[in-house]
C-alpha cells in the first residue's frame, strides 16, 4: 500500500518556527516594555526611529501589513459571503 505524500510537514514546521521566534522574542519584549522602561532601568530615547531610512522602512511596512492583513479580511468576507449565497 503507497501511501500519497503531502506537504503537511513543512505547514507544521513554519507554524513550530513561528513559536519558536516568539518563544525567544516576546518574553523580551515583555522585561523591555512592561518592567526596564517603566522603572528607568533603561532610556527609550527613539534614536533609532529618527534615521530617515529606518521611518521609510517601517512605514512601507506597516503599509503593506495593513493591505495584506485588511485585504485579505475583504476577501474573505466577499469569498464567505458569495458561498453562503450560492448555498
Amino acid at each position: 500500500m503507497a501511501t500519497e505524500k503531502t506537504i503537511e510537514p513543512l505547514w507544521w514546521g513554519l507554524f513550530s518556527a513561528g513559536g519558536v521566534v516568539a518563544a525567544f522574542l516576546v518574553p523580551i519584549h515583555i522585561i523591555l516594555v512592561g518592567f526596564a522602561v517603566p522603572l528607568g532601568w533603561t532610556t527609550d530615547t527613539g534614536a533609532l526611529y529618527r534615521i530617515w531610512w529606518v521611518k521609510l522602512w517601517l512605514k512601507a511596512i506597516s503599509k503593506l501589513l495593513a493591505v495584506l492583513c485588511y485585504g485579505g479580511a475583504i476577501v474573505g468576507t466577499f469569498v464567505t459571503a458569495w458561498i453562503l449565497l450560492k448555498i
